[in-house]
């Protein structure tokens, strides 16, 4: 009976052992699992360098505002145009007392200051005009003295029109402004070479090669005035 309590208290000690040495070889296999359960406080090494260069990269530059462009301005036109062109040279000063001498009522101001207009002025000079009465035995003051006189010696040194030298061919002839005028007070061209000559009713003018183009008007310099046929009577005297 001992022996046989004895010999089971050896069995179970035997068991327990084994039993232990079971549960020990399976304890180190566990603890791994636990360690990979726990959550890694330490950051992650991968995103490391990516956080380092957020940082470094610049922020980026605000997009600078479009700096408009200044809208060209319109240049002036000039003022005056042909009318200017009398007035500011003093070899035509005669033939401003007659521009002066229109009447009121005349528009030749206007047309010969108008930058659009588009004429053409025959210019006699003063030295022009002073021929032009000794050859008729006039003076300044009494044909600036007939208002009539004056109105038809300016239309009759105005084309409606703009022409260039290449106009002046011979046996050509203009049309002025002269009212009521027919062919007999067109201004018809005499050519020969390089001389031009515009006929008018009752005088001949040589046209200068010095001719000028003012705004929109072409603008010829002549050596004598350009009379109208029926201006001058044939004793000299102005006609009324």
């Amino acid at each position: 009976m001992k022996f046989a309590v004895a010999a089971l208290a050896v069995l179970l000690a035997v068991s327990y052992t084994a039993e232990a040495r079971v549960l020990l070889a399976d304890a180190p296999a566990m603890a791994p699992m636990a360690a990979a359960s726990v959550p890694s406080t330490a950051p992650m090494a991968a995103t490391a360098p990516a956080a380092a260069e957020s940082a470094a990269a610049p922020a980026a530059a605000p997009e600078a505002m479009a700096t408009p462009m200044p809208v060209p301005q319109a240049t002036p036109a000039p003022q005056g145009c042909a009318l200017s062109f009398v007035q500011g040279n003093s070899s035509y000063s005669k033939f401003q007392e007659i521009l002066n001498a229109a009447p009121s009522s005349s528009n030749y101001s206007n047309i010969l200051s108008d930058s659009m207009a588009g004429i053409t002025l025959f210019l006699p000079t003063n030295d022009g005009i002073n021929a032009t009465l000794t050859k008729f035995g006039l003076d300044l003051k009494g044909l600036l003295e007939n208002e009539d006189l004056v109105n038809e010696v300016i239309a009759y040194h105005i084309l409606p029109s703009p022409i260039e030298y290449a106009a002046f061919k011979e046996g050509y002839s203009f049309n002025t402004l002269l009212k009521g005028s027919d062919l007999r007070d067109s201004l018809r061209v005499k050519r020969s070479g390089n001389v031009i000559k515009v006929a008018g009713g009752k005088t001949t003018a040589t046209v200068g090669m010095n001719g000028s183009k003012v705004c929109m008007d072409s603008i010829f310099p002549i050596n004598m005035l350009l009379l109208p046929r029926n201006s001058i009577q044939s004793s000299g005297s102005v006609s009324t």
